[in-house]
């Protein structure tokens, strides 16, 4: 339909359901689709490859976001993406996300919510961990020592998400 693969932004993969949607094109959970995909090992290729996919996420927003945006009001049914990142931006924001008043110049606010998304991710990995106990290939002791580790891993995408924004990047195989 398209004469050959036409996304070439560091997200494709992104690019391409962007494209997807704004077509009308449904895309769906598939159970018995198998991906296979590079898994960095090393701390600094998880960052670089972390980077890359923030990198793009921005390329795709810079480059499909007005029109995504657009068919909130065109098209609600292709765009619910939109409308649920609308939504959390918006609870965020006005600190509706987190219990109690919050007052945004407040260092325990701060930290507050800070707790708040480490013991989300938390909760998050041990479920996680647990689903997928016979799919994570290591032993039993680094499985639960991942658990406690997931949370500041997942603070690293603060400082990559920034540097991002002003950063160029380039597409870089990981070993």
């Amino acid at each position: 339909k398209n004469d050959g693969w036409r996304w070439h932004l560091l997200t494709e993969d992104i690019e391409f359901s962007a494209n997807s949607i704004l077509e009308g094109i449904r895309i769906a959970y598939t159970p018995t689709a198998v991906l296979y995909d590079e898994q960095p090992v090393t701390f600094r290729d998880s960052w670089n490859q972390r980077f890359r996919w923030a990198k793009g996420f921005y390329q795709v927003f810079w480059h499909y976001g007005a029109r995504l945006a657009k068919g909130v009001f065109t098209n609600p049914k292709g765009s619910r993406f939109v409308v649920f990142n609308a939504i959390i931006i918006v609870l965020a924001a006005t600190g509706a996300m987190s219990t109690g008043v919050m007052i945004a110049s407040s260092i325990s606010s701060i930290f507050f919510c800070l707790f708040n998304y480490v013991m989300f991710m938390f909760l998050f990995g041990v479920l996680t961990t647990f689903v997928e106990w016979d799919s994570i290939h290591a032993p039993t002791r680094k499985k639960v020592l991942y658990m406690f580790t997931f949370p500041f891993f997942m603070l690293t995408y603060v400082p990559i998400a920034l540097v991002a924004l002003v950063k160029k990047c380039q597409w870089k195989p990981i070993k």
